[in-house]
C-alpha cells in the first residue's frame, strides 16, 4: 500500500470511524493510507477536544479510540455459550482391555543403562 504524505484531518478520520467501535491507531492509519506516527498526534488532539475517547483493553498498554459518547454502544466480548453436555470431560474410567505392549522393552533398556553405569563406577 502506498502511503500518502498529506496531513490527516479530523473530518476524514470521523468519516471512516463507526460509532461504538474501538480502533487501534494503526487500524485508523491504514484506513487513511498514512503512517501510524502521523495519526497519533491527531488522535490525541481529538481526544483532548472531546471528539474521541480512549481506553485500554486487557493487559495491553496500547490506546484504543472510539467516538466520544458512543462507548455504551460497544458490545462486550460475548462468550460463546457452551452446553456442558457437549464438552469433552476427562476420562473417568481406565481402559483395562487389550494387550499392553512396549513396557518390557522399556524396562529392559532402563535395566541395561543402570547396569552399565554400575559396572563403570
Amino acid at each position: 500500500m502506498a502511503y500518502a504524505t498529506r496531513t490527516p484531518t479530523p473530518e476524514a478520520l470521523l468519516e471512516r470511524m463507526k460509532p461504538g467501535v474501538l480502533y487501534a491507531p494503526y487500524t485508523l492509519s491504514r484506513m487513511l493510507g498514512l503512517r501510524s506516527y502521523a495519526i497519533r498526534s491527531l488522535l490525541l488532539d481529538m481526544e483532548k477536544a472531546g471528539v474521541l475517547s480512549s481506553t485500554r483493553r486487557g493487559r495491553s498498554q496500547s490506546l484504543y479510540f472510539v467516538i466520544a459518547g458512543t462507548e455504551a454502544l460497544e458490545q462486550p466480548e460475548s462468550r460463546l455459550h457452551i452446553d456442558p453436555a457437549t464438552v469433552a470431560q476427562p476420562r473417568t474410567y481406565a481402559v483395562m482391555t487389550g494387550e499392553i505392549r512396549g513396557y518390557d522393552a522399556e524396562i529392559a533398556r532402563r535395566q541395561q543403562l543402570c547396569m552399565s553405569i554400575r559396572r563403570v563406577a
